[in-house]
């Protein structure tokens, strides 16, 4: 007999619910999760607030290098960010996938927005973000208004 494990609409409802949960799947990415969670952290301003309005979920996945260190620090500099470890490997699952559900079982946003650790997030993204989900009614959106790329192609 094949195991569940349920679904989000399995899970308890947080009492209070936010905007957003940013969720950040991060398995050995010392060399580029730092840029990316100051540029999620420094979209908090008085209108749309880290610890407030939205929060931050990093997962880590098993690293095996410094990720776990950047995170937590991020983590004890910013209220409204926090530091997990994805839980354990069931069989048939890959450990991304595993490392955002053990996230979203946590979230407490209305909107959960689910993003790579190599990613650069500009100024007024996740409100832009939902604003788009919102004009269109979108249950789901994928949404990458503008990529900066670096490598094979780029010309950098």
């Amino acid at each position: 007999m094949p195991v569940s494990w349920g679904t989000v609409f399995d899970q308890p409802e947080p009492e209070e619910l936010l905007e957003l949960t940013v969720i950040v799947p991060a398995r050995n990415e010392e060399e580029c999760l730092g840029a990316c969670l100051q540029s999620l952290v420094s979209q908090s301003d008085e209108v749309f607030k880290l610890g407030r309005d939205w929060e931050l979920i990093v997962v880590d996945d098993h690293s095996t290098d410094r990720t776990l260190e950047i995170a937590g620090e991020t983590a004890r500099g910013f209220t409204g960010v926090a530091v997990i470890e994805a839980e354990k490997l069931e069989p048939g699952w890959t450990g991304k996938n595993n490392a955002l559900w053990t996230a979203a079982k946590r979230a407490r946003g209305r909107w959960l927005l689910f993003t790579d650790a190599d990613t650069i997030h500009e100024p007024g993204n996740l409100r832009r973000a939902m604003h788009e989900a919102a004009k269109h009614k979108a249950g789901m959106l994928s949404y990458s208004p503008r990529q900066i790329v670096h490598g094979f192609g780029s010309g950098r």
